[in-house]
């Protein structure tokens, strides 16, 4: 009788544990799982936790789990986050990490407001207007009086007051009903300073603020699921620091140098249909707009008005969809195509009135691999190309008192990524301790260090949780 039963008892452990290990795949993994897939459109097409920064709502399905992701050599965009589930309709997660503007991936360049946590230049109050010359800050202690004798235009020194930092992130879910769901996301970032420098009176005061809230609604259809999300970001940022005053000329304490705004508004849509168990169609829509001004006050009076400020502004539109196919039980195959149309614009720097670059890419296609080797391992990669037609065109005077003129460029280029990883799952009573490594693909070709010699290293990041 407690042979029967002891083996009885083997048996359902070990049903779980197979269990666990087979869902391992889908409900286990983090972002380093889908940059490992190539990234980029599989934030959105491969079921994952991370889809919850797009789409808050997704939250529900993702209860009871801590984790760290996105850990690298430099710890940059390295994030952590706590999910707990109250009740079977309402999850709370909590988020924390080392994100902040001169951390922050800006892809091609054109990225403008997304989420703080996995979109890309968003973050930054004031960082691409910055960009301009006339509206970067001088040297603590030195005011604006920066610009040389003999080149009053090329524009004080500039001066890093755009490095905002997380302070915290907050994500809500709930079902409503057996259909419905909605999530609310709340991120706030900012940075301040205040320095005096008792032996010569100087003074320096700076604040920074920025807010990023999203608003999500799924919807479940028969065979089919929709989910929206609505995100707004706005931001400010301040600079106070001892200057010549631009009328008298005389030496004042925290003269106001930098207004700064920061808007963002973003639109996310993603649609699935479900053909079978095997095969599911994800088509998405992306629309993405932001805009930013710095304004310097009490200038230098050497500085004519018109190069005293800088604006930016940027458009971005992504749309096309992914077909997610399970060949074999947790073996994913994931191609997909698009295209994307986008343009930044930046006024107000040096002698340029206006620089407007516009990015085509007709189209971009990708691959995401996820296969589940043994119950415990998994190997993945990915690839994304991209065709980008590119124009630039820049318009300005050579010299001060120059006439303005418009040059213009063009270029195309082929864009290519390829990306790799692994996932280990080790089940722990009726929970999982999952690791995923975004592989540097350059390892499978060299070897480890101990055999080549001059490997590049094995991981270039990786992510730890715990899920119960």
């Amino acid at each position: 009788m407690f042979r029967t039963h002891a083996l009885a008892r083997l048996g359902t452990l070990a049903a779980i544990t197979a269990t666990i290990g087979l869902a391992a795949p889908q409900a286990l993994a983090t972002g380093t799982r889908i940059d490992s897939m190539g990234g980029e459109a599989k934030y959105w097409t491969v079921e994952d936790e991370v889809n919850i920064f797009d789409f808050p709502s997704l939250l529900v399905r993702y209860g009871n789990m801590t984790y760290a992701d996105n850990i690298n050599a430099a710890f940059a965009n390295t994030r952590f986050g706590f999910h707990l589930g109250i009740g079977d309709d309402f999850v709370l997660a909590a988020f924390g990490g080392r994100i902040n503007s001169t951390t922050r991936t800006t892809g091609t360049g054109f990225d403008v407001a997304g989420n703080s946590f996995t979109g890309a230049s968003g973050v930054g109050v004031g960082q691409q207007a910055g960009l301009a010359g006339a509206a970067l800050g001088g040297p603590q202690g030195e005011g604006m009086n920066s610009f040389t004798a003999t080149n009053p235009f090329a524009g004080p020194t500039a001066q890093n007051i755009t490095d905002v930092d997380l302070k915290f992130g907050l994500i809500a879910a709930l079902n409503i009903g057996e259909t419905m769901r909605l999530g609310l996301m709340i991120n706030a970032l900012g940075d301040d300073g205040d320095t005096e420098q008792p032996e010569n009176g100087a003074q320096h005061d700076r604040g920074a603020l920025l807010m990023d809230i999203a608003l999500g609604f799924g919807l479940d259809l028969v065979n089919a699921e929709l989910e929206l999300t609505l995100g707004v970001e706005f931001g400010f940022l301040e600079d106070f620091r001892d200057a010549g005053n631009a009328v008298t000329g005389a030496q004042e304490d925290l003269l106001q140098h930098w207004t700064a705004s920061h808007f963002g508004l973003r639109f996310n849509a993603r649609f699935r249909y479900d053909f079978d168990e095997q095969y599911k169609l994800i088509a998405y829509l992306g629309f993405n707009y932001g805009s930013q001004s710095v304004e310097q006050l009490n200038v230098n009076p050497a500085v004519p008005p018109g190069f005293v400020g800088g604006e930016w502004g940027g458009l971005d539109l992504k749309l096309g969809a992914d077909l997610r196919m399970e060949l074999f039980e947790d073996v994913f195959v994931v191609p997909g195509i698009g295209m994307r149309w986008a343009q930044i614009s930046l006024s107000g720097g040096g002698f340029t009135d206006r620089d407007v670059d516009r990015l085509l890419s007709l189209p971009y296609y990708s691959v995401g691999v996820d296969l589940k080797v043994f119950d415990w391992l998994d190997l993945r990669f990915g690839a994304v190309q991209s065709i980008d037609f590119i124009r630039n065109s820049t318009t300005g005077a050579a010299a001060p008192g120059a006439p303005t003129s418009t040059t213009e460029n063009r270029a195309s280029d082929v864009r290519t990524t390829l990306n790799t990883g692994v996932g280990i799952h080790v089940p722990i009573n009726e929970s999982m301790l999952s690791l995923d490594v975004n592989v540097n693909p350059l390892f499978w070709v060299t070897g480890p260090d101990f055999i080549s010699g001059t490997g590049p290293g094995f991981g270039v990041s990786g992510a730890i949780k715990y899920d119960w």
